[in-house]
């Protein structure tokens, strides 16, 4: 009984020594790691904090708390927190933005000659619509710049409401949303609503909408280079 009980007791003591080293060591692995906080301005918190603490369980070189609605808080040693600053500088940037230019015409079956403030690219557009269309003549409303990330809205010709969405990228093209209205009587009247393709550098015709017998709203929507 003795014996074993000495057996134990000398086996407990290997364990104990054995796991003295590897604890002091850990330990001392701490020993360089430091808190810092990180605001996250753009990129998605959740998804950075998830990839963390995926990493921090995986290598034990980290802990990862969220704080508040905008914040990660990181104890590491400086070498990962010098990985940390680089990989959240890499994703917390600032969505691009992108520049496109809105031309609202007056179109009529009354021949009048083309506005001559429109660009060549503009021009062009009207001349490949003008075999669909009954319109002999267009005058120029208004335009206005539109510097769009996801959703941009202007006011054209004073009463015109334009709104305008903008999916995917310059490379692939945009796929975007538009809609063009008037407020009458406290009612919203939409004029053009339409879903389109378009590429950096094309002009394309949105749509237009009929006024009178005679007249039609016109929209040219550039996006630009």
């Amino acid at each position: 009984m003795k014996k074993r009980l000495l057996t134990t007791l000398l086996g407990l003591a290997l364990v104990l020594a054995c796991a003295a080293p590897a604890m002091a060591q850990q330990e001392q692995d701490r020993s360089d790691w430091e808190l810092a906080f990180y605001e996250i301005h753009y990129a998605d918190r959740l998804e950075l904090w998830q990839e963390l603490l995926f990493r921090s369980r995986a290598k034990k070189d980290l802990e990862v708390n969220q704080i508040g609605g905008t914040k990660l808080q990181v104890y590491a040693s400086r070498a990962t927190q010098a990985e940390i600053k680089h990989l959240i500088k890499k994703r917390d940037k600032a969505p691009e933005a992108h520049e496109f230019q809105v031309v609202l015409l007056k179109a009529s079956t009354r021949p009048n000659g083309a506005p001559a403030t429109l660009t060549p690219h503009a021009q062009k557009a009207l001349a490949d619509l003008r075999g669909f269309l009954p319109y002999k003549s267009y005058s120029w409303m208004d335009s206005a710049p539109l510097r769009v990330i996801s959703a941009a809205s202007v006011r054209l010709a004073a009463s015109y409401e334009l709104g305008f969405q903008i999916r995917g990228n310059p490379e692939s093209g945009f796929a975007a949303e538009f809609r063009l209205s008037q407020r009458i009587d406290d009612k919203s009247v939409v004029y053009i609503a339409s879903d389109l393709t378009i590429r950096k550098g094309e002009t394309v015709v949105v749509g237009t909408s009929k006024i009178n017998s005679e007249t039609a709203l016109v929209v040219l929507l550039t996006a630009l280079p």
